[in-house]
């Protein structure tokens, strides 16, 4: 038997000549013939065609995630998974009535902030219908109820990898920070009268700073916090303004910056105290950190289960690369 005629019965291949009906085995073996249907895959015997994957492409398809629906294989692949998860559905009796997908389906739009309508429009810009958006909401209620008996309890996180991923994460991490005085002189006019006036009264305020600020930030200051000896807060780098940060740059604790010019004053700025970099409380995160870190281990284990267990209990076949090669042999 020819090897293309071969290769069209084992992809189960519904081949008609173009504009003349039933295909000969000599016009399969010259390529003559237009494909209209195949067999690319099976799930428990039950096939997907061509057509079955050409029609999802074009409507629901659209509704899977970009990795999911950027290759022909990677749509089928997603094809493949929604029916071994219908088996499943079926076999456990798992049905979301369209009351829980009507609830579901109002609960996206309160997180997203978005309507109804706002979806049906987005949808109809897609060329998906909102019966196979309602479905994929149904879908995807009844995979977490599948997920909940089959997966959660099967998921645990314990002491020890939440202090772990605690000390091992940066964004648990708090940066140095630094404790920093402000002596505050604003320019008050807008001649350079005012300006000269301002910088001189800087000038003089700095001088008594270096040996003591907190004593010249009272006589000197006009900023809100004179009288606490000038001190703002505790800051990290990022936290401060650029010219905060530009001034202390090489300051060790207890230096005390020239004056400098910023929004319309003078301002002398001192490094109080230096806090060193350390770790938010592990009491304070340990709730977000085990949240976060059961639910990578519950995507990990879904997505194992999905590729090990569930294809275990399903007999998968996929011809799409024997359909290639047909379509190949033709070209």
């Amino acid at each position: 038997m020819h090897g293309s005629v071969r290769r069209a019965m084992a992809v189960g291949a519904v081949l008609v000549l173009a504009g003349v009906g039933a295909a000969r085995a000599e016009d399969v073996a010259r390529g003559s013939y237009e494909l209209v249907d195949a067999v690319v895959a099976s799930v428990d015997g039950s096939p997907i065609t061509l057509v079955d994957l050409e029609n999802y492409e074009r409507g629901a398809g659209k509704l899977l995630a970009p990795e999911e629906r950027a290759t022909r294989s990677a749509m089928l692949d997603a094809m493949i998974r929604n029916k071994m998860f219908q088996a499943e559905f079926d076999k456990q009796g798992i049905k979301a009535p369209d009351s829980d997908v009507e609830i579901y389906i109002d609960n996206l739009c309160a997180e997203s902030h978005s309507s109804r309508d706002q979806i049906k429009k987005s949808l109809a810009q897609m060329g998906v219908t909102w019966d196979e958006y309602f479905e994929r909401m149904r879908q995807e209620l009844q995979r977490m109820a599948l997920i909940n008996r089959e997966i959660r309890a099967r998921v645990n996180v314990t002491p020890e990898e939440i202090e772990r991923a605690w000390r091992e994460d940066p964004q648990y991490g708090t940066p140095e920070k630094m404790e920093i005085g402000d002596i505050y002189i604003p320019i008050s006019g807008s001649s350079s009268e005012a300006r000269d006036a301002a910088r001189a009264r800087a000038d003089e305020a700095y001088e008594a700073a270096r040996k003591n600020f907190a004593k010249a930030a009272k006589k000197y200051s006009e900023g809100p916090n004179a009288e606490d000896g000038g001190v703002l807060g505790t800051f990290s780098r990022g936290e401060m303004a650029a010219s905060f940060a530009k001034a202390i740059e090489g300051l060790e604790p207890g230096g005390v910056s020239p004056p400098f010019e910023s929004d319309g004053a003078f301002h002398i700025v001192k490094v109080v105290q230096v806090v060193e970099p350390d770790r938010l409380p592990l009491d304070e995160v340990r709730k977000a950190i085990e949240e976060q870190l059961y639910s990578q281990s519950l995507e990990t284990r879904f997505r194992r289960w999905v590729d090990e267990d569930l294809r275990k209990r399903h007999h998968v076949t996929m011809q799409l690369d024997d359909l290639d090669k047909l379509e190949a042999s033709r070209s």
